[in-house]
């Protein structure tokens, strides 16, 4: 059982080193994917809503949510077209984030206090993910989500 464990173990150790010091970037990149999918999800309930509105229904939430398929059925959702976009998205945001990361380091290097440019990053990327979620929401029907993003596009 011994001899197992030890199978490969220089892989393992640099597994390990490499996944302690990427640790904080694999969680980022574990949570923008989190909120891509939940902004991919819900657009998918907003256009599932408005299929079934204009098919002459009111449905509510659940009946939106369960409208996926439905719509997916008509070719109003493409997972294709999603998967990319999601896909570049998280490309993309990392990417950024990672500018931020060596921006940080730069102006730390220059002498400056503190840099803060990953934090300005991975907020606006994160607050932009989050607005899109309430006005997928609000598209979908949900009354509250459109108040809510009333109040915050100041009107």
């Amino acid at each position: 059982m011994l001899e197992r464990l030890t199978d490969g173990f220089p892989m393992k150790l640099m597994g390990g080193i490499l996944f302690l010091t990427l640790e904080k970037q694999l969680a980022m990149l574990l949570l923008f994917g989190i909120l891509i999918f939940l902004d991919c999800f819900t657009r998918w309930i907003a256009i599932s809503h408005a299929h079934l509105v204009s098919c002459g229904r009111q449905p509510t939430f659940l009946e939106a949510v369960c409208g996926i398929r439905e719509a997916r059925r008509q070719r109003l959702i493409s997972s294709e077209i999603m998967k990319k976009r999601g896909t570049e998205k998280l490309i993309l945001y990392n990417l950024c984030v990672a500018a931020g990361i060596v921006s940080d380091a730069l102006l730390q290097e220059a002498g400056a206090s503190t840099g803060g440019m990953a934090g300005i990053v991975v907020s606006y990327l994160a607050a932009t993910e989050a607005l899109s979620v309430i006005e997928n929401l609000s598209d979908a029907g949900v009354s509250s989500m459109t108040e809510l993003l009333k109040k915050l596009r100041g009107r």
